[in-house]
């Protein structure tokens, strides 16, 4: 009788050390993986895009999906349903807001599950192309005048070839003009789908660092089109004053939330003189508050921005008018500040 006990209490130990084992074998084994790719047509800087993707449970047991990780900040994911029966299907919808600076770049999401006690991983890999309606020959992917004395006589860029980008957008006549009343832009045919463009700068007001503009306006059937590409044209003007901070970087702040800035305005030669702040102003005057400090010959500008911005990045500029050794001067500085998404979405929800 102590035998058959004995024994039967050996077979429920090994039968229950096997599901134990067998349990951990599976939930240790590798994953199931299938990966999807996908490319986008190439679309705006700036613009969201994004796709379906049907997913559907191949297999006999239920499928259990548990989370979405996607590779950066901006893909999202939304799963409509997380518990798919065999043979049932739901949608996975894939968004990407496409950075204002980046060109091409391949982005992924993974979506974890389970199905009968075994990982599966449906990894996405799709690529995007961040595309212009035009195109800038490599030299002058930055256009840039160099330094140049303030009151100096015209200076003229060498002429830049422009091409048609791979953006698909309808288009027949493409013209320009600029945001500086400093800066002169003109465009002439070089062949079909072939452009010069032609720039010059005279300098007589603004000091320091300066980052101008040139606006692309778009033309079909001899109406314009609402977007309009802008090309950035930086120049170095040299005077009696500069700032301490030519740009303004401030980084990632949270929606909501206030960081404080300092910009010295400096006399470029030794004289005690007086500098005077005539005025602050600012492209998006309810982000920021400022007050003026310092000496009276090195005054300082201290400033408070606080993100108002949904998320992505926020750029603007700052105007500086400043008053030295009885010349008004003014400076126009550049802002960068870029506001993180609060939160992820994650499958299921």
């Amino acid at each position: 009788m102590v035998a058959v006990i004995f024994f039967g209490v050996t077979v429920a130990l090994v039968a229950g050390l096997s599901r134990i084992i067998s349990a951990g074998a599976s939930r240790s084994a590798a994953p199931i993986i299938r990966q999807i790719s996908y490319r986008f047509a190439p679309a705006l800087p700036g613009k969201l895009v994004g796709h379906v993707f049907v997913l559907k449970n191949i297999w006999t047991r239920t499928l259990r999906c548990t989370r979405l990780e996607p590779s950066c900040v901006c893909t999202q994911g939304f799963l409509k349903n997380a518990i798919l029966a065999p043979g049932q299907t739901t949608n996975l919808v894939l968004t990407i807001l496409l950075g204002q600076h980046e060109r091409k770049k391949v982005l992924g999401a993974t979506l974890f599950g389970t199905v009968g006690g075994r990982r599966v991983e449906f990894r996405y890999i799709f690529s995007v192309t961040a595309a212009y309606p035009l195109d800038f020959s490599p030299q002058a992917r930055v256009l840039e005048f160099g330094k140049i004395p303030l009151d100096a006589p015209r200076v003229v860029m060498a002429p830049v070839l422009v091409t048609r980008g791979a953006l698909p957008m309808k288009w027949d006549r493409v013209t320009c003009s600029t945001d500086d009343p400093e800066l002169r832009a003109m465009l002439t045919s070089d062949g079909a789908n072939r452009w010069l463009l032609h720039l010059a700068y005279h300098p007589q007001k603004f000091l320091g660092h300066i980052v101008s503009h040139i606006i692309f306006t778009f033309w079909k059937d001899k109406k314009p089109l609402k977007y309009r590409m802008s090309k950035a044209v930086a120049v170095q003007i040299s005077g009696p004053l500069y700032l301490s901070q030519p740009a303004l970087l401030i980084g990632s702040v949270p929606r909501g939330k206030t960081v404080g800035a300092r910009i010295a305005v400096l006399p470029a030669d030794a004289a005690d003189l007086p500098i005077k702040v005539l005025g602050v102003k600012y492209s998006n005057p309810s982000e920021f508050t400022s007050e003026i400090g310092g000496s009276p010959e090195q005054p300082v500008i201290r400033l408070a921005y606080t993100a108002r911005k949904s998320f992505g990045d926020d750029t603007g500029d700052i105007l500086i008018t400043t008053r030295y050794a009885g010349h008004d001067y003014a400076f126009r500085v550049e802002y960068l500040a870029f506001v993180p998404q609060q939160k992820n979405v994650e499958a299921g929800r």
